[in-house]
């Protein structure tokens, strides 16, 4: 999942309700979302909601490789706090998406096939 520009809150919806159907149809436990360029004029309060909709959205184990918005670096730990881990979620802050993907394929058996 990448988010681009600015977004709605009806477009999260959407997004998260998509992956949601994506995850139940093909099983997958394993995900990237690349939040980097969304848009910096995002308030930050809203970027965190995002992220944390699209988190409790989530009702099956899943692993998240995660890279912030510009405007979410204030929280950037991805050097910092090595996985989150809390219910069904296992989630890693990363600097970009090669960063991510390469994280997902080493700690979550994610093959280049996938990507």
């Amino acid at each position: 999942m990448t988010s681009v520009g600015d977004i709605t809150n009806q477009e999260t919806g959407w997004a998260i309700e998509r992956v949601r159907e994506l995850v139940a149809e093909t099983e997958a436990t394993h995900i990237p979302v690349d939040s980097s360029r969304l848009d910096n004029s995002l308030s930050r309060n809203k970027v965190e909601n995002i992220a944390e909709d699209f988190m409790l959205a989530m009702d099956q184990p899943i692993t998240l490789a995660y890279v912030p918005s510009q405007i979410s670096r204030t929280w950037d730990l991805s050097t910092t706090w090595p996985v989150f881990e809390a219910g069904n979620l296992r989630i890693k802050v990363l600097k970009d998406r090669a960063a991510a993907l390469d994280w997902l394929r080493e700690h979550a058996g994610v093959t280049e096939d996938d990507s």
